[in-house]
C-alpha cells in the first residue's frame, strides 16, 4: 500500500472478476465498494470494468463510483465504429 502514493496516477480500475459478483456476492460488493472509497480518499477517479447488467451499473452508481465499463454500454469496437456510435449517442441527447 505505501507504494500506491509513489505511482504516477490519477485513476483506479476495479478488475471485472469483482464486478461480475457484485449484486449476488457480498464479498465481492463490499470489496468493489472499499476499492471506491479508499481510492477517492486518495483523491483518484475509479471505473468499473465488465458491467453487463442494469443492476450492477445501479449498484455501482450508490456507491459513487466514477465511471464504468462493458458490453452493458457498447461491445467492444474498432475507432470508426465508435466514432458512429459516438455521434448517434450525441444527436439522439
Amino acid at each position: 500500500m505505501s507504494y500506491l502514493k509513489n505511482l504516477a496516477i490519477d485513476t483506479i480500475k476495479i478488475d471485472k472478476s469483482f464486478i461480475c459478483g457484485i449484486t449476488t456476492n457480498t464479498h465481492d460488493a463490499q470489496v468493489a465498494k472499499a476499492i471506491i472509497v479508499f481510492s477517492q480518499s486518495l483523491g483518484y477517479e475509479v471505473i468499473a470494468e465488465g458491467v453487463e447488467t442494469l443492476e450492477q451499473e445501479d449498484l455501482l452508481r450508490s456507491y459513487h463510483c466514477d465511471m464504468a465499463q462493458g458490453y452493458y454500454f457498447a461491445k467492444a469496437m474498432d475507432s470508426d465504429t465508435f466514432i458512429d456510435f459516438y455521434h448517434a449517442k450525441d444527436s439522439s441527447s
